[in-house]
């Protein structure tokens, strides 16, 4: 007489059970740094369509006054953050005339980077990829590929 195995029985064994985990797992630390990306790919997204929109604001109102600022100083107001970026303007040259947008991100984006976008007066974009105090690269454009490209 078999004591093991009784037909009477329903259940996975526990050989079953290790080949599912295991499985999980190696799908999870696949998926897992392919989904940080993405979404650290539709963050600069949209820290890149906020300073467009806050630079859109500095053009109407240059076209209006011809010049950047304001009594208000229309660039300092124009200051904020959100859960992923801190954005800042600032007249360059002690002047009206030019002016520099950036985004910085915080730690909720990249625990190990920050990632400082950069646009001014003429439309010049760039990039650059801080860790710890050291820019380590520069790039002429906003959104990076996860390769590190310009696209």
């Amino acid at each position: 007489m078999d004591t093991y195995h009784n037909g009477d029985q329903n259940g996975f064994t526990l050989l079953e059970l290790l080949i599912v985990i295991a499985i999980i797992g190696i799908l999870s630390g696949i998926a897992l740094p392919a989904y940080k990306d993405y979404t650290q790919q539709g963050r600069l997204a949209a820290a890149a369509s906020t300073l467009s929109t806050l630079a859109n604001q500095l053009e109407s109102h240059y076209l209006e006054t011809r010049r950047y600022s304001n009594e208000q100083d229309l660039c300092n107001l124009m200051d904020s953050s959100d859960d992923y970026f801190n954005y800042t303007c600032t007249l360059q040259n002690n002047s009206d005339q030019q002016y520099l947008l950036s985004a910085s991100s915080t730690n909720n984006l990249s625990a190990s980077k920050t990632f400082v976008l950069g646009l001014n007066e003429q439309g010049v974009k760039n990039t650059r990829i801080v860790i710890g105090s050291n820019v380590t690269d520069e790039f002429p454009c906003w959104i990076l590929s996860s390769s590190g490209a310009c696209r």
